[in-house]
Formats: structure tokens, C-alpha cells, sequence
């Protein structure tokens, strides 16, 4: 339950504004509306409320109270209405707590207080025996809450010290095994490196193994290409004495082929004559043949169109049935459209209907007397006038539903209807009739076509035969005349080819005479060719094997490569490990930005900064990553020029390097190659890294970073 009042914060007014039983709990608020001079007074944004709550027995109610709807909020606890009386309030209206720049709390800044206003407590049934009244400052009460949050906040901060100095101990192993990875990278290094210079060494062997080969290959292409200059001047004699011979054989091959092609000439030509011979006779039957057939598929023909005519007479008389059966139709469509004429606004779908069948009617009509002359069209139209009286069926079903309202009228269309349909059927009767004879009619028209097609292929292939005949009689007449002269020539030829022949055999003479010196000298280029093969293959074995050197040198020169990019990498992320964690050890341990909230600074300001707390661990972290760093250090960007190289020696000097120091030189990636071919070692001494090639450097190399672990 709520209780409104109205209070003006800026004067006093001698009154009771609420009265509250005594003994009641938590069952009513409070509400409190400031006004100033009898007018509203708008809260201002941020502003809270508090209210002091005086009970006649000097007993004090202390608490903040919330503001809503500009209407200050009072809820009336157990201790409000513990004592009979009168009780004096007062609302303190305040902004949140405010830090000044050193981060201490200032003190509540109040803005306004209201006038006094009183509320009255009446006595209840309750024996005051059962009541203690107390002071309540629940405001307070938030106060301790809020130091017990900055004590826990405290704990907390403790609690994360240690783990940042679990977190340090953690570093300075996680150094440690840096350490340990830095130096199996420099082990898988050296190994490296040593495969490197024995695939090196292996690979100038192959080199003088190959070089050595090459000078046995090149004497042996030397006697090869005398051996194969002989063998030419001996084969262009051979081919000379082949084209004469070449020359002669050829003019005796076309003397005997000319004999044997007019020989075949008069062979073919009596054989053609022959066979257009017994083809004439063959045409002549075959002719004499479908003449027969073409006289009996006339005879058939002609029965068959006759049935046709006759079936023809029985379409129309059926079709003038059917116009007779469609005039009873359209009558009794009139009487039913006469009786249609009290529904016209119920008859408007299916008059559309019947307008656009009587339409198609209309068509099919027109195309029944055009398909007298056109068949074919009136088998289109026939269609379309099915297609229309589905049409009108289906409208004449829309209509049927709309005739449930006028059962009188519907029995005198449907005796109508019933009429039509018996003419639809009778004419469909007739139309499958007519239908069936004009199938019968066209297939019978088919067989004559056929018949007559028959017949014609069979002329055809008559006249075809008679002139391949007379043809074939000419071509025989003028073969027999050229086979007599033919034989004339062959006999005229047979006496040449005599002669040729014996020129021919002395010419062979000749030719094998040549062929026995070509042969020899073939043997002689043959023997040098397997010399020249032999030292070839030598040749070949060699410069595999070197192939086979330089690929052994390339593997292990990529995988000296890959390892040392790989150290190079792995010392390089040591380093910034090394160097990163150190940093971060330093950081942590000295405490830096640990606190930053003006409510933490004020705890720090009681119990002193955090870096000045001191543990083992934290002792133990530094001295380790202090240790670390004293033994690992770097000499960078060194430039080492050809002039300064003495006796294939180098001298860096530093002071970082001691005798007993472990150096790692880094060249630079486009000093790598030259630094590889030279061979390049080192030795340590006070003060100094000498360098010591195989042979001195032919450009100048850069080295990027010198690694100096001292132990």
C-alpha cells in the first residue's frame, strides 16, 4: 500500500502528514513529493535521497531511500513503527561520493535538506514488552560492507603477487630451456655442416673423375669423325653406281609393266563384256517380272476403290442422317431456350458457352463441306468441334449447378437434352462408321501406291539394265578393238624388254662389282661406329656419375642451408625470447601499473606500494634472468672488405669475446655463398675472433650477428 504526502523542503509546517500503526512491517510506503513554496519541485539527474527518522524514544532511523517518478520513496520498516509518538523526519538529498585527484575520499556533499515534518505512530494491540525499539543506520551498514570489498580486494591482490611470482620462476625456467634448444640447434649445426664439406670433397671428385673422361670422349668423337668422313666418300661411290643401276632397272620394270597392264586390259574388258552380258538378260526377267505385278496391283487398285466409292456413299448417307438428327437438335434447343428465358441472369455462363459451340458449330459445319474435297482438313476441323463440344460440356455442367434453384424448368431442358444426346450418339455411331470405311479406303489406296511404286522401280530398274546392256556391247567392241592393238604393242615390246634385259645383266655386273666395295667399306664405318659407341657409353658413364656427385653436392647443399637458416632462426627467437622474458621479469617484479584506481590508491596509501614488498622468489628471478642475460651477448653488422684480409686471416676484435667464448657467426644471405666456397673457421682469444678461409674471399662478405656465449 502507498501513502503520498506533500512536503515544502523550504518551510516548516506544525502538522501530522501520516499516520502509521505501531507494530506494522514492510505493508506500506511512503511516498514524499518535494515542493518548494507551494510549487513542485523538479530532483535534479544524479541526485539520491536520505532520510533521518527521529522516534520519540531519541532512538535514530538512518538510510538512503530511492527517488522515482520525482517522488521520494519510503519504505516504513519495523524499527519506524517500533514507539508510540510522534516522529520527526528530515530528507537529505546528496550526490554520489566524490575523489580528488590524490584518489582520497571526500565526504558526502549535501545539496538540500528538507523542512521537519512529522509522522504520528499510534499504539496497536501489540504488548510494547514484545517491541525493542534500536537505532538502524543501514547507510553504515553499506559503509562496512564497502571497506570489507576493499580488504577482500586486498586479499585478492596478495593472492595474484604470487602467482606473478610463480609466473617469474616459470620464466626463468622457461630461459632455461631456451638455452637447452639453442644449443641442439647449434649440434644439428656442426653436423651439418661437416656432411656439407664431405658432399663438397665427394663432388670435386666426381669433377676430375668427369674431366678426365671428357678428354678420353673427345679423342674418341675425333677418330669417329674420320671413320664416318671415309665411310661418306665411300657411299656417294656406291650411290653412283646404284643410280645407274636404278636407271636401267627402271626402264625395264616400266617396259614389263606396260605389257602386263595391256594384258589385264583385254582380261577385264572380255569379263565386263560377259557380265553386262547375263546383267541385260537378268533386267530383261525382272522387267517382264514386275510388269506382271504392276497388271495385278492395278487389278487390286481397282477393287480397292470401288469398295472405297461405296464406302464413301455410306459416310454421306450417314452424314445426312446425322444433319437430319442435328436439325431435331437445334429444334428442341429452341424449346429449351424459349423456356430459359425467366433465368436469364442464372444462364449468362452457359449462354456464353452454347454462343461459342453453336460458333464451333457453325465451323464444323463449313469444314464438313470443305473435307468433301480435303480430307485432311476436315479431320483438323473434326477435332476442333470435339474439342469445342468439351468445351460445351464442361459449361453445360457449370450450368447444371446453377439450374438447382428452378427444378420445373430444368426437367423440360433436361427432356430436351436427352433428346439431343440420343441424335450425338446415333451421329457418333454414324462417324465411327464413316471413319472406318475411310480407314479402309486409305489403306487400300496405300497398296495401290504401293503397287504403282512397285511397278515403277521395276521399269526403272528395266531401262537401266537395257542401256547398261547396249553400254556394256559398245565398251566390249571397243575393248576387242584395243585388245588387238595392245597385243600388237606387247608383242612389239616383248622384243625391247629382249634387249633391255641384256643391258640390264651387264649393268648388274657392274652393280655388284660396286656393291662388294660399298659393303667393305660399310664393314670398315660399322667397326669405327662401335669404337665411337664404346667411348660414348664411357662418356656417358662418367657424366652420369658426376650428375650424380653435383645432385649429392645440391642435396646437402640445401640441407646445410635449410639448417643453418634454421639455427639462424632458432638463435634469433632465443634471443628475443630471452630478452623478452627478461623484460617481462623486470616488469613484473618491480610492480609497475599494479594498482590504478583512486579506491586502490587509498589502500595503497595504508599499506605501501607493492614494489617495495620483497619474497625469495622474486630475489632467485632477477639474479637468474640477470645471469642469462650477462652470458649471452651480440656483436652486430660487421663489414669484412678483401683489402684486410692478411695470409687468408681475419681479426674481429671486441671486448665481449674471451678466450673461452662460444662464437656463432650469421653472415648475411648474399654473403652466404662466398663465406661457403672460402671455408671460413674460427678461433677466440682475448679481445679478438680470428677468422682463418682456404682460400681468401673474392668479394666482400657481411656478417650480420656474432653470437658471444661466455660460460
Amino acid at each position: 500500500m502507498q501513502e503520498l504526502i506533500k512536503v515544502d523542503i523550504g518551510r516548516y509546517e506544525d502538522r501530522i502528514f501520516a499516520e502509521f500503526q505501531q507494530g506494522e512491517r514492510g505493508s506500506r510506503v511512503l511516498l514524499v513529493e518535494p515542493r518548494l513554496h507551494g510549487a513542485p519541485y523538479p530532483i535534479p539527474e544524479g541526485v539520491k535521497a536520505k532520510i533521518q527518522y527521529d522516534k520519540p524514544d531519541r532512538k535514530t532511523v538512518t538510510k538512503n531511500v530511492e527517488i522515482a517518478g520525482n517522488k521520494v520513496v519510503i519504505p516504513f520498516t519495523e524499527q519506524m513503527c517500533t514507539t508510540e509518538g510522534i516522529c520527526v523526519c528530515k530528507i537529505s538529498f546528496y550526490t554520489d561520493t566524490q575523489f580528488n585527484e590524490a584518489g582520497e575520499a571526500t565526504q558526502e556533499i549535501t545539496i538540500l535538506k528538507s523542512a521537519l515534518f512529522k509522522i504520528k505512530i499510534s499504539g496497536g494491540m501489540i504488548d510494547e514488552a514484545h517491541i525493542i525499539s534500536s537505532d538502524e543506520f543501514s547507510d553504515l551498514l553499506v559503509a562496512l560492507g564497502r571497506a570489507d570489498k576493499v580488504v577482500n580486494d586486498f586479499s585478492i591482490l596478495n593472492q595474484e603477487f604470487r602467482q606473478i611470482s610463480n609466473d617469474c620462476i616459470q620464466a626463468t625456467e622457461d630461459c632455461r630451456q631456451l638455452n637447452d634448444k639453442v644449443t641442439g640447434a647449434e649440434e644439428q649445426r656442426v653436423l651439418h655442416e661437416n656432411a656439407r664439406i664431405s658432399a663438397e670433397t665427394s663432388r670435386d671428385d666426381a669433377e676430375s673423375i668427369r674431366s678426365s673422361n671428357e678428354e678420353i670422349r673427345k679423342n674418341a668423337e675425333n677418330a669417329r669423325i674420320q671413320a664416318e668422313n671415309s665411310r661418306k666418300t665411300a657411299e656417294t661411290s656406291r650411290s653412283n653406281a646404284e643410280k645407274a643401276r636404278s636407271t636401267a632397272e627402271a626402264t625395264r620394270t616400266s617396259q614389263e609393266s606396260a605389257r602386263v597392264s595391256a594384258e589385264d586390259s583385254r582380261k577385264t574388258a572380255e569379263s565386263g563384256r560377259v557380265a553386262e552380258e547375263n546383267k541385260r538378260k537378268t533386267a530383261e526377267s525382272a522387267r517382264d517380272a514386275a510388269e506382271t505385278k504392276r497388271n495385278q496391283a492395278e487389278d487390286t487398285r481397282g477393287s480397292q476403290e470401288t469398295a472405297r466409292q461405296n464406302a464413301e456413299s455410306s459416310r454421306d448417307a450417314a452424314e445426312n442422317t446425322r444433319k437430319s438428327q442435328e436439325t431435331g437438335r437445334v429444334t428442341a434447343e429452341q424449346n429449351r431456350v424459349k423456356a430459359e428465358t425467366s433465368r436469364v441472369n442464372a444462364e449468362k455462363a452457359r449462354a456464353t458457352a452454347e454462343t461459342t459451340r453453336a460458333s464451333q458449330e457453325s465451323t464444323r459445319v463449313s469444314a464438313e463441306d470443305i473435307r468433301k474435297t480435303a480430307e485432311t482438313s476436315r479431320i483438323s476441323e473434326e477435332s476442333k468441334r470435339k474439342s469445342a463440344e468439351s468445351a460445351r460440356d464442361t459449361a453445360e455442367t457449370k450450368r447444371s449447378q446453377a439450374e438447382d434453384i428452378r427444378i420445373s424448368q430444368e426437367t423440360d431442358r433436361q427432356n430436351a437434352e436427352t433428346s439431343r444426346a440420343a441424335a450425338e450418339d446415333t451421329r457418333t455411331a454414324q462417324e465411327t462408321d464413316r471413319i472406318t470405311a475411310e480407314q479402309n479406303r486409305v489403306k487400300a489406296e496405300t497398296s495401290r501406291v504401293t503397287a504403282e511404286t512397285s511397278r515403277g522401280t521395276a521399269e526403272s530398274a528395266r531401262v537401266t539394265a537395257e542401256n547398261n546392256r547396249k553400254s556394256a556391247e559398245s565398251s566390249r567392241v571397243t575393248a576387242e578393238t584395243n585388245r588387238s592393238s595392245v597385243e600388237s604393242d606387247r608383242a612389239k615390246a616383248e622384243t625391247a624388254r629382249a634387249q633391255a634385259e641384256s643391258t640390264r645383266s651387264s649393268q648388274e655386273s657392274a652393280r655388284k662389282n660396286a656393291e662388294s666395295a660399298r659393303v667393305s667399306a660399310e664393314n670398315t664405318r660399322v667397326s669405327q661406329e662401335t669404337s665411337r659407341v664404346t667411348a660414348e657409353q664411357g662418356r656417358a658413364s662418367a657424366e652420369s656419375t658426376r650428375v650424380s656427385a653435383e645432385n649429392t653436392r645440391k642435396t646437402a647443399e640445401t640441407a646445410r642451408q635449410t639448417a643453418e637458416t634454421k639455427r639462424q632462426t632458432d638463435t634469433a627467437a632465443a634471443i628475443t625470447q630471452a630478452n623478452e622474458a627478461a623484460q617481462a621479469a623486470q616488469d613484473l617484479v618491480t610492480g609497475a601499473d599494479v594498482v590504478k584506481t583512486p579506491q586502490l590508491n587509498a589502500v595503497d596509501n595504508k599499506i605501501g606500494t607493492l614494489s617495495s614488498l620483497q619474497t625469495t622468489a622474486k630475489t632467485n628471478m632477477v639474479a637468474a634472468v640477470n645471469e642469462l642475460k650477462n652470458t649471452i651477448k651480440t656483436i652486430t653488422s660487421i663489414q669484412l672488405p678483401i683489402k684486410l684480409w692478411s695470409s687468408n686471416t681475419y681479426t674481429i676484435t671486441n671486448s665481449l669475446i674471451k678466450a673461452t667464448s662460444i662464437c656463432d657467426v650469421y653472415f648475411s644471405n648474399d654473403s652466404l655463398a662466398e663465406a661457403a666456397k672460402s671455408k671460413i673457421t674460427g678461433e677466440t682469444f682475448d679481445g679478438r675472433l680470428v677468422l682463418t678461409a682456404q682460400r681468401t674471399p673474392l668479394a666482400q662478405l657481411t656478417i650480420d650477428v656474432i653470437k658471444v656465449v661466455n660460460p
